[in-house]
């Protein structure tokens, strides 16, 4: 739950001032898939990072299942793939799951099945070895979204997780992300890509300069 958040920058040697939230509130149900659609520079990926304690709000509160982003330990709870994720090109697919999964504070075992799970289900068991530095940009985006999922999170972030795959991966990642809002976690989407969230979402709220 956002409640009344803003954010400004200033740019570098200016005394322009950029509002990127202007007075956010929204919230977003278990089990359900959330779509926040705008065009980009709109805030969607703030609101998302001041969500992760990524960047701090200069006023207003984000609650992270009724609690406080000061409890740090709910964060643990929640999975984020970026917009143009980027891994260190000297891991393998498995070693990029096992190092975002412990960061995450996933047991071992946990990341091991999980891993394993998501690589065979994004179709880059094949791959589980090879180093990400010979990804394709669409396989480079579907591992982002097992990282996300490793550790088995009840909130998931997804900023334009279509990005860079084909229709049927495209239609995969819808799939999935009915799958897990059954399962009772709540799934949260940028995007400024219309049919896409039409597609895919229970809710969808429009955002545009901040507000």
């Amino acid at each position: 739950e956002a409640v009344c958040l803003t954010k400004t920058f200033r740019r570098w040697r200016s005394t322009r001032v950029v509002r990127a939230l202007n007075g956010v509130s929204l919230s977003v149900a278990r089990g359900k898939i959330f779509g926040l659609l705008g065009p980009n520079g709109a805030g969607k990926t703030t609101l998302v990072k001041i969500a992760l304690s990524i960047a701090k709000a200069d006023s207003g509160e984000i609650r992270m299942f009724g609690e406080s982003l000061r409890t740090r330990s709910i964060l643990r709870r929640a999975g984020y793939l970026p917009e143009n994720p980027r891994f260190p090109t000297h891991l393998t697919a498995r070693q990029v799951l096992r190092l975002y999964g412990s960061l995450s504070g996933a047991d071992a075992a946990t990341i091991e099945r999980n891993s394993a799970l998501w690589l065979e289900r994004l179709e880059l068991g094949a791959w589980a070895d090879t180093r990400v530095v010979k990804f394709s940009k669409g396989m480079n985006e579907r591992l982002a979204l097992a990282q996300a999922l490793v550790h088995d999170p009840d909130l998931i972030f997804l900023d334009e997780p279509t990005d860079g795959l084909d229709p049927l991966g495209r239609m995969e990642v819808r799939r999935i992300c009915r799958e897990l809002a059954d399962s009772g976690k709540a799934i949260f989407i940028n995007s400024h890509i219309l049919a896409e969230i039409e597609l895919i979402c229970d809710h969808i709220a429009l955002m545009k300069a901040g507000q």
